[in-house]
């Protein structure tokens, strides 16, 4: 009997994608939609191994592959493979019983690839140029940012787009936990070290401290956790830890409100604090569950440990659908 696949969690989320086309473009008839045009000469630039399908970001190459369209009655899905390749360093494999390391070798052109599955589903009765994507997230492969970026980069190039950007499809949960909370247990907050410049928008002082632990340290994620004293603040609400907690949680709060798109500058941003609807009893908030997404126990392959991307499109289908994105 055949050993069966091993599986593992991964995060989709979804999102609107926008399209500002070229004045000077006019869509072809052989197309419904921008973006249907784009992808296909995207498909013909790969298959032509056009160098213009290498797109390079920092130390990375991001390239689109495996495009696949796929008519559903009045809808188009489209799935691809969003893939990073680094070709400067490599890491090493590591024997965990023996402790023994070895070299990755690797020819001139070969590179470390990380892949991230994505879907796009277009209404073909919308002429719009607006699509929705569902986007596995792969902490250390390419993100929704990268992929915006290698279609600006193309269309730009293809004289398709002068601009494309995104917009997070969102569920009106933040709101409602502001008005939940009581008082504040723990603070979680974990951004990549690119992005702590960013945290300037919502609080001075806690950038400041991001800002010095990447200086001192030169990690690519900064964690930081400010913990409380909740008993002591139930009893006596006026006190300083009390009241700065609710400000520091507050000021995240009506920021993420106000700027839906910039969440993506944080990797997790919690609050352990009590909950008005459960007794007072303590629960984690998420605060970037405001965006829609999903989790799928997707299956790997048991000596590459890859994922079977087969199977994660089928969930990711499968989410679209549940989701009704």
């Amino acid at each position: 009997m055949a050993k069966a696949n091993p599986t593992v969690t991964r995060k989709v989320y979804f999102y609107e994608l926008f399209a500002t086309v070229r004045k000077d473009f006019n869509l072809s008839s052989k197309y419904d939609t921008v973006f249907q045009e784009l992808l296909s000469k995207i498909v013909m630039l790969v298959k032509n191994k056009d160098k213009l399908r290498y797109q390079h970001l920092d130390q990375h190459a991001l390239f689109i592959n495996e495009i696949v369209f796929l008519p559903s009655g009045g809808e188009k899905i489209v799935k691809g493979k969003l893939l990073s390749v680094r070709k400067d360093l490599f890491p090493e494999l590591m024997n965990t019983s023996t402790d023994l390391t070895r070299d990755i070798n690797a020819l001139e052109e070969e590179g470390i690839v990380e892949t991230t599955h994505f879907i796009i589903k277009e209404n073909n009765r919308n002429k719009s140029n607006k699509v929705r994507i569902c986007i596995e997230h792969n902490q250390f492969g390419a993100k929704l940012l990268d992929l915006v970026f290698y279609l600006n980069q193309l269309g730009s190039h293809l004289n398709i787009t002068s601009k494309i950007t995104y917009a997070h499809i969102c569920r009106d949960n933040l709101s409602k936990f502001k008005s939940r909370m009581g008082e504040i247990s723990k603070i979680l907050i974990k951004v990549k070290s690119e992005n702590v410049d960013a945290i300037n928008s919502v609080d001075i002082g806690i950038a400041s401290m991001f800002k010095k632990a990447v200086d001192e340290f030169k990690q690519e994620y900064v964690t930081m956790e400010f913990k409380y004293d909740y008993y002591e603040a139930k009893g006596s609400p006026t006190i300083n830890s009390a009241k700065q907690s609710r400000g520091i949680v507050s000021k995240f709060i009506d920021y993420l409100i106000k700027n839906k798109k910039e969440d993506d500058i944080f990797d997790k941003l919690e609050v352990i604090a009590q909950d008005s609807e459960k007794q007072d009893k303590l629960r984690a908030f998420d605060l970037l569950v405001d965006k829609a997404k999903d989790e799928l126990e997707v299956e790997r392959r048991i000596k590459s440990r890859t994922l079977i991307s087969n199977d994660v499109f089928e969930k990711m289908l499968n989410s679209i659908s549940r989701n009704r994105i």
